[in-house]
């Protein structure tokens, strides 16, 4: 290895945490980029607002699209079925800022959001079967 071609083992271990503290200092900065000195943040503002108009994905029309009377229907009728879809709307949203990491968050935190959709989504289309069964 590298310490029989003249590194001390010392050495070697100072090269690696300086490599990881750089890899480390690079990917903070690719993930969370800081607002300019003097800028309140607006333009990271404007920034999410802008990726939030994008099109999200996983909403409910786009995955149940043969049953979107059914969803509104329910959604006029239901006030559960309702307050589930809204949930799933703004965790799904949540879910998209951290993806394209305009509010980025540690990798346990996303896959912890991502559970709880699945959640949602399990019990909306429990009911959208149970009420499209006759």
């Amino acid at each position: 290895m590298l310490v029989g071609r003249g590194l001390s083992a010392s050495a070697l271990i100072l090269v690696m945490v300086v490599a990881f503290g750089l890899s480390t200092f690079f990917v903070r900065k690719c993930r969370a980029p800081s607002p300019s000195h003097g800028d309140d943040g607006s333009a990271m503002e404007e920034r999410g607002r802008m990726l939030e108009n994008r099109n999200t994905h996983n909403e409910l029309d786009e995955m149940f699209p043969e049953q979107k009377a059914l969803i509104r229907d329910l959604k006029m009728g239901d006030a559960h079925f309702a307050s589930l879809t809204d949930r799933h709307h703004e965790l799904n949203r949540a879910i998209h800022r951290m993806e394209t990491n305009v509010e980025p968050v540690s990798d346990e935190t996303l896959e912890d959001a991502r559970k709880r959709r699945l959640v949602i989504l399990d019990e909306i289309a429990d009911i959208l079967r149970k009420s499209s069964s006759p």
